[in-house]
Order: C-alpha cells, then structure tokens, then sequence
C-alpha cells in the first residue's frame, strides 16, 4: 500500500495585536488556524508566600496563578484596580524586596486571557477560521497574509458581541511530507524536528492539506472545501496529487516541545495534543477519489 503521510507542528501562538511582527515571515508556516476560546476574567487576587497569586475564571472553573520570581524577590505590598466592569484586566501596584532593595512598581497591567494562556496546562480552543499562507511561488506570507484579512475582521468583530465574549487567537503551522512506515501509527509519538522540504512539500500537496483541514473540522467562517469529501478527482487544486496513485494518507498534529494539553475543536471534530505527543492520526482513504464534490478550482485569493 501506497501511503502518503504528513505531520503539523504549531510553530506560533499569536494574539491578533502581534500579526504585525515582521519575525513572523522567518518562519516556515504554511497553515494558519483562527481560534477562539472563552474570555477569562478576574476573581480577586492575593499574597501567598510574598508572591502574587491571581485568581482567573472562565464562568466554569477558577485557576489560580502565582506570579514567576525567578529573583527571589519578596512582594511586601500589593494593592489593584478592575479596568473595566468585567474585570477582564487589572492594573497592579506593589513593593519588593530585591535583597534589600526596596523596589516599587506601578500601573502593571495583567491581561486574565493571557495569564491563562501562559500558565494553564489544559488549553481549549474552537477553530474558526483555516487557511493558508503558502503562495504559488513557494514564498510563505503569514504577515501579509494575516494583516489585511478580512474573515479575521469579521470573526474580531463578532467575538466582541457573542455571548459570552470570544477571546481570538491564531496559530501559525508547519508541515512536513514524513515517511509514515518508519512511525508507530497506533503509539503515542514523539514530535521530531522537521526541515524546509519545498521540493516535496509543494503547492498541490499545501492545496490538499488546507482542503482536507477545512473539510475534516468544517469551521464556521469556512466556505470552501466544507461540503463533500476530500481528497476528490473533482478538485483540480491537488490534481497531480491524485494522479500519484497513493492509497491512502495519514494526518498527525503536533507542538514541538509542548508541556502543555491542547484541545483543538469545531462542532464536529476534535484534536488533542498532550507535552508534544500526537494523540490523534486520522487516516484517510483515496478510495473515494471519483466522488464528485462541490466544485471549486484553487485560487491563493480565496483565502482572505
């Protein structure tokens, strides 16, 4: 048998704020998703063991977080402020101990969204959005990609009136052609290091991947590709693919040097990856090729 496999690796995990970042065309990303999770707010904060604990709730659970001191220093006052009803943000003021040195800090603000990010093991996220950053020269373009997009616009937008409100967030993907019979498909595997393989990786294998992503998890500000099945001959995006004669191919997800769980899901799929080991493989046969789905010939355009 005849397989085609492929692995995803999350290179980035953006806020929209820092699409901005030129770093982000350094990057070897071919996939981007638009994720959302609920937003997280406040519920009080304390002094615990001269260090700030905060508490953050998501209206299922409370977490609690106690701030990193990697100098050892000793917060001997503390006092905040809600900056606004929701208590979504709070600005900070405190004294420390820096071995003797008494140190003051003021208007610190702490965001209750990204300290979940940052310190919670389990992180759930609803894909909204997936699309690529791959053109047909090869050249990778998260930056120009992102900055101008307007599905993007629309899911900001409808994010600050949803109830409760969304929190968005994007991560920027990798992939990478892998040899599927030197792998334990039914295992817990390791994420391996991948390298730049445009040679193999080319455009038509991009169009699949982002075909049978939108297809597989059908996200709501999605168009293209939701209806009918992939891989299909009727697709002319990846048409040499299919002329390859592979009998099937095998999709894995994965984050390179995770310690955390992350939960990537829509209302019909969902994806775990737990400390950078691929939970999931989804196998899919080509032996539905001839069945015609809607259809659609690629444009890199399509993507906004």
């Amino acid at each position: 048998m005849k397989k085609l496999g492929f692995m995803f690796t999350i290179g980035a995990f953006l806020h929209p704020t820092q699409i901005t970042n030129e770093n982000l065309d350094k990057g070897n990303y071919h996939f981007y998703i638009i994720a959302s999770s609920t937003i997280k707010h406040f519920d009080g904060s304390y002094l615990k063991d001269n260090q700030i604990v905060f508490k953050v709730t998501d209206n299922s659970e409370v977490k609690e977080f106690a701030m990193p001191n990697p100098d050892k220093c000793k917060v001997i006052s503390y006092d905040f402020k809600y900056t606004d009803p929701s208590q979504e943000n709070i600005i900070a003021s405190f004294e420390v101990d820096n071995n003797g040195k008494i140190e003051k800090y003021s208007n610190v603000t702490y965001s209750a969204s990204e300290l979940w990010h940052l310190f919670s093991y389990e992180r759930n996220f609803q894909i909204e959005y997936i699309g690529q950053s791959f053109a047909k020269d090869g050249h990778r373009t998260a930056l120009e990609r992102l900055s101008n997009h307007s599905t993007l616009q629309k899911i900001l937008a409808d994010a600050l009136v949803s109830s409760p409100k969304k929190d968005i967030r994007i991560f920027l993907l990798g992939a990478e052609n892998i040899d599927v019979s030197k792998i334990d498909l039914n295992s817990k595997t390791p994420i391996i290091s991948f390298q730049d393989s445009p040679e193999i990786l080319n455009a038509e294998y991009v169009n699949l991947l982002e075909a049978f992503l939108i297809n597989y998890f059908k996200p709501k500000y999605n168009q293209k590709f939701v209806n009918g099945v992939v891989p299909t001959s009727s697709h002319n995006s990846y048409k040499n693919v299919m002329n390859s004669d592979y009998d099937e191919f095998v999709v894995s997800v994965g984050i390179l040097g995770s310690k955390y769980l992350y939960n990537l899901r829509t209302d019909t799929q969902t994806v775990s990856v737990e400390r950078g080991f691929i939970k999931e493989h989804v196998h899919v046969s080509f032996d539905t090729a001839n069945v015609v789905a809607d259809e659609y010939i690629y444009s890199f355009d399509d993507s906004k």
